[in-house]
Formats: structure tokens, sequence, C-alpha cells
């Protein structure tokens, strides 16, 4: 799972790593063990043994350890947004949005050849930024929004063959 998340402004880049029972997150190239236990709006983090308490006290407001802090989750991608896509079996493939939203960047061009999995754009819906993922490996023939562009879940992105 990757996280972006901003507090007081200043941004960090989180991967959660799921190993059998065990959750690990890398901030900044460093791996920490992560514990949560969470009990209504409080929630007691443990990061490889030092233990930390947040409260979320209003929206985009928190305290941790007692002191207040402003935060935001900026991007959140448990794997790359699935989307709705259409894979044709001659390989074809148009890419439609997991949900309506708003393109905030475009990470790929026509002509581009991709693979499964690459990242083509990010949209952002309900205040978090999801990556659109290529379904499928070819040349993206047709790119059909930009940034900045609102869209509906039934909008074709844009279209890759194989």
């Amino acid at each position: 799972m990757h996280v972006v998340i901003e507090i007081d402004g200043e941004r960090h880049e989180l991967w959660l790593l799921r190993v059998e029972d065990k959750v690990s997150v890398e901030v900044g190239g460093e791996t920490y063990e992560l514990s949560c236990e969470a009990a209504g709006r409080s929630v007691a983090v443990g990061l490889s043994g030092r233990r930390h308490h947040v409260e979320l006290v209003a929206a985009e407001k928190a305290l941790i350890d007692g002191r207040p802090v402003g935060y935001r989750v900026a991007f959140f991608s448990p794997r790359g947004a699935p989307g709705k896509h259409e894979v044709e079996e001659t390989g074809k493939a148009r890419i439609r949005p997991p949900m309506p939203g708003r393109i905030v960047a475009v990470r790929a061009s026509e002509g581009e050849k991709v693979a499964k999995g690459d990242v083509l754009m990010i949209l952002e819906a309900m205040k978090m930024q999801n990556e659109v993922t290529a379904p499928t490996g070819g040349v993206l023939k047709r790119l059909l929004v930009k940034a900045g562009d609102v869209v509906d879940s039934h909008t074709v992105l844009a279209e890759i063959e194989g």
C-alpha cells in the first residue's frame, strides 16, 4: 500500500508492507515494524517498539503525542486503482476510471510503450489520489484526457493496443 501524507505541510511518502502477520512501514529509505491499536478516534501506533498516541480531533486535524497537527492524505493506492477496463482478445484495451474524479497528472503519452501495471495517470476522488494503471501491455494509442479534466466512471481515458 502506498500512501503520501502531509503533516503540517511536510510531505511523507510511506509504503506499508504486510508479511504474514507482521506489518512494516518504509519511510525515507528506513523500514520500521508497525503496530496499530484503534479505539474510537484514538490510535496507539508502535514504530519499532516506540509508542505514539494519535487522536483525530477534526477533519484533517489530529493530536500526535499531544501536539496539534494538520494532516492530509495526499495520495493513497492499495495497489493502483484497477478501473473498469475493457480488454479485448485482440489486445486492445479501453481504460476507464474506477470512480468519478479529476485527472491531476498524466504519466504516459501517446505512442509510448507501456507494460501491464504501469501508472498511466493519477485520478483524484474523495480527497485521495489514485493511480490508474495499464491493464495490459502495449502501445498507448490514444490518450483522451489531460490534467485538470473532470471525468465520470464511464469516460474512456485512454486506449492501448497490444
